[in-house]
């Protein structure tokens, strides 16, 4: 059998024996780092673009309703629709949080009750405020209006 004798590869200037044995280099490290950097700067940019489209669209909605002076929005069946619907959820909250301490509270169910994890009770008390605040807003209307348009 005869055996080839391979020539050793030679490094060029500027390049470690580990670079050269690899193959690759500085130059083709920067490539590689330079794709991730391009694709990395799409990847943002189309994140921008998805986070953008809600705001452009909600930017729409209020210009329409400056521009035509909020004469729909501003209408009593919108307004008391609102304002009913605001209110009953809010009640509907606060109900089933108030059925809810009930229950946990009675003698019956003590034995299996365990404790309420603290992201349950944050996830409680952002229910009550914001059926507080809720109610706190539709009251505020009420009042506004009445002195705005009397």
């Amino acid at each position: 059998m005869v055996h080839e004798v391979k020539e050793p590869v030679r490094a060029k200037a500027g390049e470690t024996e580990e670079e050269t044995a690899s193959g690759g280099g500085w130059r083709q490290e920067a490539y590689w780092s330079l794709g991730s950097v391009g694709a990395a700067v799409i990847q943002g940019l189309c994140v921008f673009a998805v986070a953008a489209a809600p705001i452009r669209t909600l930017l729409g909605i209020t210009s329409v309703a400056a521009a035509s002076g909020s004469s729909f929005l501003h209408s009593d069946a919108v307004r008391f629709t609102l304002r009913y619907v605001g209110g009953l959820l809010a009640l509907i909250t606060l109900y089933v949080t108030w059925n809810g301490w009930r229950l946990r509270r009675r003698p019956a169910s003590r034995w299996r009750a365990r404790p309420l994890s603290s992201r349950e009770k944050r996830a409680t008390w952002i229910g009550l405020a914001s059926a507080a605040i809720s109610i706190l807003l539709i009251f505020a209307e009420i009042w506004a209006h009445k002195v705005m348009h009397p």
